[in-house]
């Protein structure tokens, strides 16, 4: 086998240098697209979803609650994590109870709803709720 010439070492590189970029150009454009797909499907917090289980499940414990907000969190397509949803659950009822929408004794009593506000109501006052 004859050695190569100096022109086909250099079209080889040349070659394997043009494969290289291809491959850089269609990684960058996999990451891009794995970017989009995230940034498609928002999640809605460990918090919302929290006050939402609570305010619709009135006279339930707060480990009892935190098992459905823990499930209802993983079901949104979140990760099952039962410390942190217990953690989360007492914060939660501790602002809803300081807002007064809730008691807590044991159990966990709904007090109170959230109205929305009129969304052509002036800034600062609010709207009649529904």
């Amino acid at each position: 086998m004859e050695p190569k010439t100096a022109e086909q070492l250099k079209a080889e590189l040349d070659a394997l240098r043009a494969e290289a970029a291809a491959r850089k150009a269609r990684e960058r454009e996999l990451r891009e697209q794995l970017a989009a797909m995230k940034k498609a499907t928002p999640r809605i917090s460990r918090y919302a979803i929290t006050a939402q289980v609570i305010l619709a499940n009135s006279g339930k414990t707060v480990k009892e609650l935190a098992a459905l907000a823990d499930a209802a969190y993983v079901q949104a397509g979140g990760n099952a994590n039962t410390k942190e949803s217990e953690f989360t659950t007492g914060r939660v009822v501790s602002a809803l109870v300081g807002v007064g929408l809730v008691t807590s004794n044991g159990h966990v009593t709904v007090v109170g709803r959230v109205v929305p506000l009129d969304n052509n109501a002036p800034a600062g006052k609010p709207g009649k709720g529904k």
